[in-house]
């Protein structure tokens, strides 16, 4: 499949993206859904063995490979799962982001290995954030692998301020894992066979409060462990 563009200029919102493979593999371009006065559509891809991305579309001089963008209404939700495969999204950025409204959670479920792409913040690998100046709301993103590994160790994963969970059966290999606005989210990794290495980038999740015209930032580094297997 090529490029995949709802995008749309008006007050409507963009349409929902949806890639179904119940007996095979998925394999697109990149995909965009996008709304500046309205809400971003939702971004699904299911399949039976593997999704992978292979280009990326540029905007403002970024590529990405998926994008879900709103400025009055809700981003859209990026939920990619591979019942039987991996998923690889490392040919460009992963983002949902909103101004006003409530931003995209990104969801990436996999039997196998999941595997993304580079970019550092604030142009991180994969993103779901309020943009800046913006009132909205931040989201989730959720990696989980019931049988394979997840690296992430090429670039960034920020949440803006929402929670980011990771669990594998096996190695867990991250870059820079972010979550700072007001009230940061919480972070984290689980491996449940294999070994978790963050030494390529920080964990961090940032509080901001004011009082009396006073700002505290309270910065908590995240400590990943690996369970005991049970025999």
């Amino acid at each position: 499949t090529g490029r995949l563009n709802t995008a749309t200029s008006s007050v409507l919102p963009s349409g929902n993206v949806t890639v179904t493979a119940s007996k095979g593999s998925v394999t697109v371009s990149s995909i965009v859904t996008q709304s500046p006065n309205s809400k971003a559509g939702d971004v699904t891809i299911q399949a039976l063995n593997n999704i992978q991305t292979t280009d990326s579309t540029i905007i403002n001089r970024f590529g990405y490979a998926i994008a879900s963008f709103a400025g009055a209404g809700n981003g859209g939700n990026i939920s990619l799962t591979s019942d039987a495969g991996a998923i690889d999204v490392s040919s460009g950025l992963i983002s949902t982001a909103t101004t006003a409204g409530i931003s995209g959670s990104i969801n990436f479920r996999a039997f196998g290995n999941i595997i993304t792409g580079a970019g550092t913040t604030p142009n991180p690998a994969v993103a779901s954030f309020v943009t800046t100046g913006g009132t909205g709301t931040p989201n989730s993103i959720t990696f989980t692998s019931s049988n394979g590994a997840i690296n992430t160790s090429l670039g960034d994963v920020d949440a803006g301020g929402g929670a980011i969970a990771f669990t594998a059966l096996n190695n867990i290999t991250t870059s820079g894992i972010f979550s700072r606005a007001t009230n940061g989210g919480s972070v984290k990794l689980e491996s449940r066979s294999g070994a978790i290495d963050s030494t390529a980038g920080d964990l961090t999740t940032t509080t901001t409060t004011t009082a009396a015209a006073a700002t505290t930032t309270t910065t908590t580094t995240t400590t990943t462990t690996t369970p005991t297997p049970t025999p």
